[in-house]
């Protein structure tokens, strides 16, 4: 379970770059206001990672929802 919300407005205020949640869930920043979610996890000992939709269409609580 994530231990600290991504806020909308911490998102913002960050720069390019990775922020988690704690929980395993990551947004990459690749701009101002363009990012990617991703939750990296091992499936079969492999390192599998899961992409989904860019912030800010999805919302913190949607992306942790669908992983």
């Amino acid at each position: 379970m994530a231990k600290n919300k991504l806020h909308v407005t911490t998102i913002k205020s960050a720069g390019p770059g990775l922020l988690g949640d704690g929980g395993g869930l990551y947004v990459k920043k690749q701009g101002v206001s363009v990012g990617k979610w991703h939750y990296p996890y091992s499936f079969a000992g492999a390192r599998v990672e899961m992409k989904l939709d860019g912030w800010p269409a999805i919302s913190w609580s949607e992306a942790r929802t669908a992983q």
